[in-house]
C-alpha cells in the first residue's frame, strides 16, 4: 500500500535562485541542441559551458557552505568541463542534468523536489536527442512531424511553409511538454484541467512563432537586392539573419512558459509514496540501493547501444569498381595546366583507393566479369539511359550482398526528361529531389548534423569533413534512414526551363527549410545502397580535406553484411531509454540523475575513441603502387586559411604536390601512425606549440627516410620553434662579421617581398619569389642554402638528417596561392617562378634527376 508523503510548506514562485536554474537549464538544453539559430559551434558550445558555470556559481552562492556539498557541486563541473574541453560538446546536457542534480544535495527538501525534477527533465530531453540522432525511424517520423506542423501554420497563414525539426521547433516543444508534465505531477490542484489549459497554452504560443516563420519570404521581400547582393546594411543584416536565427522567437517564448510553469506549481503534490521500505513497484524503486543499482547499468547499456560500433572496418583486399560513364572525367592536375579548372575531377580517386588497400577496376559496362567478386559499386551521376540488363546486373549485385554507393547531383533531370539516378536507386525507399541544398553559410560550415553510423562517428562538423557542397535534397522513407543532415540551409527547387535547371538562389515559400537529408542509407536484400545527393566529396579537390570521412565510407560498404542491426539496436536502446526515465521518475532522488549522467558521458567518450581507432582508415604506402603520400598540416592552428582557394589557402601547393606524383591530403589531427606512411610533410606556421613528443615523432620519421618542409616567417615563429631547434634551425641575425662581436642578440629584420635566383644552367638563372620573407640559418656546416636574400642573407636551407631531409623557408605566405597559384590559372607577372620552383625543389629532395626549369625569357609555361 503506497502512504502519501507528508507536505512540505509551500514553496514560493517567487523562488529568484530556482526562476534562474530553471531558465539557465533550459537555454542550455536548447543552445546545446542548435535549436536557437545558428551559432558557429565553439561559440554555441561556449555559451552552454558558460551558462553551466552561472549554474555553479548561483548554487554556491545560494547554498549551505558546506564542505561536502561544495566538494560534489565543484567535482560535478569539473567533470563536465573536462569533456567539454576534450571537445566532447554532446556531454553538455547530460552534464548539465549532473550540475542540477548535485545542487540538489545542498537545498531545502521543499527546493529539492524542484531541482529533482528539472535534472530529470535535462537528462531526459539528453536521451531524447541521442535517440533522435541515432534511430533513422524516429527521426524520419519527427521529420514528417515537423512538416505536418508548420504545413498546418503555412495553411492557417495562406502561405506554404514546410520545415525540418530544427526550424519546427520540436526541441522546444518536447523539453516545455516535459516540463508541463513534471509541474502537472508535483501539483497539489486539479491537475488534468490545469494540464489541458497549459497544453493549449503551449501549443497557440508555438503556433505563434510557426506563423511568423511563414511571412519569412515576405519579410526578405521587403528588402531589395541588386545583382542577388543586398542594397543597403539593413538589407545584408536580414539576409544575415532571416530565417536562419528566427529561432531565437521560439526560445523566448518557451522560456517564458518555463518560468511560468514552474510559478504556477505548488509542489506540494506527490507522484508516488515518498516513504522507503513500503511495498509495490514505487516503493520498491524508492530505495535509493535499488534504484541505482537498476538505473546505472541500464543507462551504460543505453549509452553503448548508441555509440559503439563493432562493424568491420578494413578496405584490404576488397574489390572496388567504378562505372566509368557518367557527368564526369577521369582528369588529375598536370603540369603546364593551372588554376582551378587544372584539378580535373576524379582522376585521383582510383590512387586514394589503392592506397587504403583495396583493388580498384574503373569499369566501362559493368559487365559480370566487372561485378564478379567485388564488394563496392560506385556510380557517379549516371547520364545516360540504363539498360534492363544493367539495372538487373546492379540490382542483383546488391540483393547478393554488394554494397552500392550512388552520387547524385541537383540537375537530375536529363533533356530526354529522364532520371537515371532515381532509375537506380527505384528498389529503395531513396529518392533524388529535383532540387538543390543551399546553405546558410557556404560548404555546411558548422551546419552539418549526423546521426549515429560507423561512417559519422566522431566526425566533426564544424567544417566540411564531408565534402558535400551544392547537391540535391534526398526524400527518404522508411525503412531507408538518414545518416547527414544539412540543418541549416533549404531545398531551392529546380527549374527545367533554365539552362542549368537550378532555382532562383532565394528561400520561397514551400521550399523545405531546415534539417535537409544529404546522405541515405538502406540494406536492400542482403546489401546496402547508400545515397549522396552531391558528387563532390569524391571529386579531386574535395578528398584533400574529406578523406577521412570517404576512408571511413569505402571500408563501411567494402565489408559485407556490416550494419544489419542498427534498427534492432537503437530500437532498443529507444525502448531501454523509456524505461530508465519511469525508473529514474518513481525514485525521485537526484543522486540516481547525477550517476545515470556519468554512467552515459563515460561510456559515450569511451565509445568514441574505440571507434575512432578501428575506423581510421588512412593511405599507406603500398609496395609496387608508385603513389607517393604527402600532407599538408592543419594540425596546429596553421596560419593558412583552411579555405583552400583563398589567397591565404593552400590549393595552389596541393596542385603542384599532385603534379608531381603526390596523393596530398590536410591533416586535420596530428596522427604518428598517418605521417609513418607518408613520404613529406608540409608545416606553415603552426600558431600551436608542436608538443615535443610529436617533435620526437618528426625527428624519428625524417630520420627514417621523411621530407619535412616548414615554412614560417619570424612574426608566426612560435607554434614552430621547438621543431626548428630540433634541427638546429634558426633565424638569422643582421649584422656584419665587423659588429658581430658587438651585438649578438640583434634581431632579424624583414626582408619582404623580392625575387632571387637559386639556379643556374650556364645560360640563365631561375627565380623564386618570396612574399614576406626573413633570413633563416642552420646550425649544421654540412647544410646546403638553397636561395639567398638581401646582403647574402640564407632565406632557404635544406639539412639532409639520416634518410630524410628538411627545408626551412623563412616566409610563412610562401606556398599560399597568393604567391604560388591563382584560382584563375593566371601567371605572376606573366611568369610561374615558384610553381618551377616547387618542381625542381621536390625532384632535388628525392634525389631523382633534377628537374630544370624553362628559360623565363622563353614564352609559355
Amino acid at each position: 500500500m503506497l502512504v502519501k508523503e507528508e507536505r512540505a510548506p509551500r514553496l514560493s514562485g517567487n523562488n529568484p535562485y530556482l526562476i534562474g536554474i530553471t531558465i539557465l537549464s533550459f537555454f542550455i538544453c536548447w543552445i546545446v541542441s542548435g535549436s536557437t539559430g545558428f551559432l558557429v559551434y565553439p561559440l554555441q558550445n561556449s555559451i552552454a559551458m558558460t551558462l553551466i558555470t552561472a549554474i555553479v556559481v548561483v548554487s554556491l552562492a545560494a547554498g549551505k557552505p558546506r564542505r561536502l556539498y561544495i566538494l560534489i557541486q565543484v567535482s560535478a563541473y569539473i567533470l563536465t568541463f573536462f569533456f567539454f574541453f576534450i571537445g566532447q560538446p554532446a556531454a553538455l546536457i547530460p552534464g548539465c542534468a549532473l550540475v542540477i542534480a548535485s545542487t540538489a544535495f545542498n537545498r531545502e527538501i521543499r527546493e529539492r523536489r524542484v531541482l529533482f525534477s528539472l535534472s530529470f527533465v535535462v537528462f531526459c530531453y539528453g536521451l531524447y536527442r541521442f535517440v533522435l540522432l541515432s534511430s533513422g525511424a524516429f527521426w524520419l517520423f519527427m521529420d514528417s512531424f515537423s512538416s505536418l506542423i508548420s504545413g498546418f501554420a503555412g495553411f492557417m497563414t495562406g502561405n506554404k511553409l514546410k520545415t525540418g525539426i530544427t526550424f519546427a521547433g520540436i526541441d522546444y516543444l518536447f523539453l516545455t511538454m516535459a516540463w508541463t508534465a513534471l509541474c502537472l505531477l508535483h501539483h497539489s490542484g486539479k491537475k488534468v484541467k490545469k494540464g489541458l489549459i497549459w497544453i493549449g497554452v503551449i501549443l497557440a504560443c508555438h503556433f505563434i512563432y510557426l506563423i511568423i516563420l511563414s511571412y519569412v519570404p515576405a519579410l526578405l521581400n521587403l528588402f531589395p537586392e541588386s545583382g542577388g547582393e543586398p542594397v543597403s546594411g539593413i538589407a545584408l543584416f536580414a539576409k544575415k539573419t532571416i530565417p536562419w536565427n528566427l529561432p531565437l522567437a521560439a526560445l523566448l517564448i518557451h522560456g517564458t512558459l518555463s518560468v511560468l510553469l514552474y510559478r504556477s506549481t505548488d509542489w506540494n503534490g506527490t507522484v508516488v509514496s515518498m516513504k522507503r521500505g513500503k511495498n509495490g513497484i514505487a516503493g520498491f524503486f524508492r530505495e535509493k540501493r535499488n534504484s541505482i543499482f537498476i538505473t546505472v547499468p541500464l543507462v551504460i547499456c543505453i549509452s553503448l547501444l548508441l555509440h559503439l560500433f563493432y562493424e568491420n572496418s578494413s578496405c584490404e583486399g576488397k574489390k572496388i569498381v567504378i562505372h566509368e560513364k557518367g557527368y564526369l572525367n577521369w582528369l588529375r592536375p598536370q603540369h603546364n595546366d593551372y588554376g582551378r579548372l587544372s584539378i580535373g575531377m576524379y582522376g585521383n580517386l582510383p590512387d586514394f583507393i589503392s592506397s587504403i588497400g583495396s583493388d580498384i577496376l574503373v569499369s566501362p559496362d559493368l559487365s559480370e566479369d566487372d561485378l564478379s567478386g567485388a564488394d563496392l559499386l560506385i556510380l557517379i551521376y549516371p547520364n545516360e539511359p540504363w539498360s534492363p540488363e544493367h539495372l538487373g546486373r546492379i540490382r542483383r549485385f546488391v540483393r547478393e550482398g554488394g554494397s552500392l554507393l550512388v552520387m547524385g547531383e541537383h540537375t537530375v533531370m536529363e533533356s530526354d526528361g529522364g532520371d537515371r539516378i532515381n532509375d537506380v536507386i527505384e528498389p529503395s525507399a531513396i529518392g533524388l529531389n529535383f532540387d538543390s541544398t543551399l546553405f546558410a553559410v557556404g560548404g555546411w560550415l558548422h551546419s552539418y548534423e549526423t546521426l549515429a553510423h560507423p561512417i559519422t562517428s566522431g566526425i566533426d562538423c564544424d567544417r566540411n569533413q564531408f565534402g558535400i557542397v551544392v547537391g540535391a535534397s534526398l526524400d527518404v522513407r522508411f525503412p531507408a534512414r538518414p545518416l547527414v543532415i544539412g540543418k541549416w540551409g533549404y531545398a531551392d527547387i529546380g527549374n527545367p526551363e533554365t539552362p542549368s535547371m537550378m532555382g532562383n538562389s532565394r528561400y520561397d515559400g514551400g521550399e523545405k527549410l531546415g534539417d535537409l537529408v544529404l546522405v541515405a542509407e538502406q540494406r536492400v536484400g542482403k546489401g546496402r545502397i547508400v545515397v549522396f545527393g552531391d558528387t563532390s566529396s569524391l571529386s579531386n579537390g574535395i578528398i584533400i580535406g574529406d578523406h577521412p570521412f570517404v576512408g571511413r565510407l569505402f571500408a563501411y560498404l567494402s565489408n559485407r553484411g556490416s550494419g544489419g542491426s542498427f534498427s534492432f539496436r537503437f530500437g532498443l536502446a529507444a525502448v531501454l531509454a523509456i524505461v530508465l526515465a519511469v525508473v529514474l521518475l518513481l525514485s525521485g532522488d537526484p543522486l540516481a540523475v547525477a550517476l545515470c549522467a556519468i554512467g552515459f558521458i563515460v561510456p559515450h567518450f569511451v565509445a568514441l575513441r574505440i571507434n575512432d581507432a578501428r575506423f581510421d582508415i588512412y593511405p599507406k604506402r603500398r609496395s609496387g603502387s608508385g603513389i607517393k603520400i604527402s600532407y599538408i598540416d592543419f594540425s596546429h592552428n596553421n596560419t593558412p586559411s583552411a579555405e583552400s582557394w583563398r589567397p591565404d589557402g593552400t590549393m595552389g601547393l596541393s596542385l603542384n604536390l599532385f603534379r608531381n606524383g603526390y596523393l596530398n591530403f590536410t591533416l586535420p589531427e596530428f596522427k604518428e601512425e598517418k605521417l609513418k606512411q607518408a613520404d613529406l610533410f608540409v608545416c606553415i606556421a603552426p600558431q600551436s606549440t608542436i608538443p615535443q613528443q610529436e617533435i620526437q615523432s618528426l625527428k624519428e620519421m625524417v630520420y627514417d627516410g621523411l621530407i619535412l618542409i616548414i615554412n614560417a616567417g619570424y612574426k608566426e615563429r612560435f607554434g614552430c620553434e621547438g621543431l626548428l631547434g630540433a634541427f638546429g634551425f634558426d633565424y638569422h641575425p643582421m649584422y656584419t662579421e665587423a659588429e658581430e662581436h658587438i651585438v649578438k642578440e640583434n634581431r632579424p629584420e624583414p626582408l619582404g617581398f623580392f625575387k632571387s635566383p637559386y639556379l643556374s644552367t650556364g645560360e640563365y638563372y631561375c627565380f623564386v619569389r618570396f612574399y614576406a620573407g626573413w633570413p633563416v640559418m642552420c646550425e649544421d656546416r654540412n647544410s646546403e642554402i638553397l636561395a639567398y636574400g638581401y646582403h647574402d642573407y640564407p632565406m632557404i636551407i635544406l639539412r639532409r638528417f639520416g634518410k630524410g631531409k628538411v627545408v626551412f623557408i623563412g616566409d610563412t605566405w610562401f606556398a599560399t596561392n597568393q604567391n604560388l597559384e591563382r584560382e584563375s590559372g593566371e601567371p605572376f607577372e606573366g611568369m610561374r617562378e615558384n610553381i618551377h620552383f616547387w618542381r625542381w625543389l621536390l625532384s632535388y629532395c628525392e634525389d631523382r634527376p633534377m628537374w630544370i626549369p624553362p628559360d623565363p625569357r622563353s614564352a609559355g609555361d
